[in-house]
């Protein structure tokens, strides 16, 4: 047998606390929890209804949900097993030795009791049961004692989601349906994550009076997928990628922009990458003809009008009619400036203007297309 060795002794307080400040917020964060049907189900109801005719039927009111309850008491396991860190009773001990009873209002001094008791009678004696199941055989003899809502939560969680030996008691609920067992779990699972997120907010108000030293990391270090990936995009979100031909290698340490062939990505860089078929290129020439500035661009047909999206500036809209005139007067041109890069659209739209000219290069219908188009009228420009 492998030799566990216990070592939350070694941890302190605010460590511990702060362990279950990161857990509890899983439990916060979950669905049930949020939507706010932990509070509809943590009471177990059944109606029992009788028929004229002496038919009986019974309706429970329970998640049906399963994954749901299946992933909340996942998260709640930890607060009772024994050897975690996060075991109830320690947290409960590690609160106790951090703020004083005295310091605690009447209401957070109640929290702090109630948690206590629901422990002991709900799970460890579990002596406080909402209901109790028994089986009786048709003639009347005892299939099984009668085991509590308690027990028969334990037991779905420990043998239907968890393990697969069960032991004494939860050996005997085997004995009723899986259904039973499942109707327990669901309100229990429900009424332990409130104790837990009611816990937490405890802890975060003593925290929040500097009554309780919690590691500032478990507030905001991410509880859930969903707070990862979010953080993760903000970090993002403030840097740069670049793209780079294929077999470039890249040494350590290196600058990408000082790397031969690297592409800042933009969505007009990633979609050209995508959609090579749509790439296109805006080319500005001084009134001499002399080549001014290149642009990239991702170019698609609607309504008459050749759309060309040049990365991080706007959109360059041209009709088909000022196309087929070389941008006489025939015809329109148009240009939509992007907010957040005005001085950059501003040049653009300045280098393109009469008396210059501009050149389009993109593939159309299969064959490649170079067009030079000299505008004979001020372009129309807005900002979008």
């Amino acid at each position: 047998m492998a030799k566990t060795t216990n070592k939350t002794s070694s941890l302190t307080s605010e460590e511990i606390l702060g362990r279950f400040v990161v857990r509890a917020r899983r439990v916060e964060d979950h669905s049930l929890v949020k939507n706010g049907d932990i509070e509809r189900y943590a009471t177990p109801r059944m109606t029992f209804s009788v028929t004229e005719t002496g038919s009986a039927s019974t309706q429970h009111h329970v998640c049906t949900d399963e994954k749901a309850i299946e992933s909340l008491a996942t998260r709640l396991r930890p607060f009772i097993v024994r050897s975690e860190p996060i075991y109830l009773p320690k947290i409960l001990d590690a609160i106790c030795a951090q703020a004083p009873g005295e310091a605690l209002s009447e209401n957070e001094a109640e929290v702090l009791e109630t948690t206590k008791s629901w422990f002991s009678h709900r799970y460890e004696k579990k002596d406080s049961e909402r209901y109790g199941v028994q089986l009786i055989g048709r003639d009347g003899e005892l299939l099984t004692s009668l085991l509590s809502d308690a027990l028969l939560a334990e037991a779905w969680i420990y043998t239907d989601a968890v393990h697969a030996d069960p032991k004494g008691e939860k050996a005997e609920a085997q004995k009723l349906s899986y259904s039973d067992r499942y109707r327990a779990a669901s309100s229990y699972s429900c009424e332990f994550a409130s104790v837990i997120v009611n816990l937490l907010n405890l802890v975060r108000s003593l925290s929040e009076r500097s009554l309780l030293q919690v590691p500032d990391s478990a507030w905001t270090e991410p509880a859930s997928y969903a707070e990862a990936d979010k953080n993760d995009q903000e970090q993002i979100a403030a840097g740069s990628a670049y793209v780079f031909p294929i077999g470039t290698e890249i040494p350590a340490g290196a600058n990408p922009e000082d790397i031969p062939g690297a592409r800042k990505a933009t969505p007009a860089v990633m979609l050209r990458l995508q959609h090579p078929e749509s790439s296109a290129t805006v080319i500005s020439f001084d009134i001499s003809q002399k080549h001014a500035s290149c642009y990239e661009a991702i170019y698609s047909s609607k309504d008459g009008f050749l759309v060309f999206c040049i990365d991080e500036i706007g959109k360059l809209m041209i009709s088909k009619e000022a196309m087929a005139q070389g941008g006489g007067p025939v015809g329109s041109i148009s240009f939509a400036a992007s907010e957040s890069h005005q001085s950059e659209a501003h040049d653009f739209l300045a280098s393109i203007a009469p008396p210059n000219i501009f050149g389009l290069k993109f593939i159309f219908e299969g064959k490649p297309i170079f067009a030079l188009l000299q505008p004979s009228k001020r372009i129309a420009a807005t900002t979008k």
